[in-house]
């Protein structure tokens, strides 16, 4: 579905300018840009088939304040998006489940999260391992404001 320009003016600065950027492709482009991701994708799924599941951090930086992502640069915010969590990023250009587990807290007592990744289809065998996980952690801290 293509946006409006009416509508790209109700959704988020960084969605807007995806859709520009987009528009601008070539048909030739947009074929190359899917012919890499098809490519990233199959490496990806034969480089972690040996594996039952991969894990990694979910998060390549710790916690960021609110109104640290820059809503009114897409380029920008596009960019602090992918360097805040590379790892889902990758993970979803190929395609692959994965789930997101908090396992500890910093020193702050900000949660810790890991990601696991599993085979394609395996969203069952992740969900338990992500299951064992969360018990053998145990349940986090909440915040002083959490209320219930």
């Amino acid at each position: 579905m293509d946006l409006t320009d009416a509508e790209l003016e109700l959704v988020e600065p960084i969605t807007a300018g995806l859709v520009r950027e987009g528009r601008r492709l070539t048909g030739a482009e947009v074929l190359q840009a899917l012919a890499a991701a098809s490519a990233f994708e199959q490496e990806t799924i034969a480089a972690f088939d040996p594996f039952d599941a991969v894990l990694t951090p979910a998060l390549a930086l710790p916690p960021q304040p609110v109104g640290w992502f820059d809503r009114d640069d897409p380029v920008r915010g596009f960019s602090q998006q992918v360097r805040y969590a590379p790892y889902s990023s990758f993970v979803n250009v190929a395609g692959l489940p994965a789930i997101v587990v908090p396992v500890t807290t910093d020193a702050s007592g900000h949660p810790v999260s890991v990601q696991l990744i599993g085979r394609p289809g395996g969203e069952a065998a992740i969900i338990s391992l992500a299951a064992s996980l969360q018990d053998l952690a145990g349940p986090m801290p909440r915040p002083a404001i959490w209320r219930r």
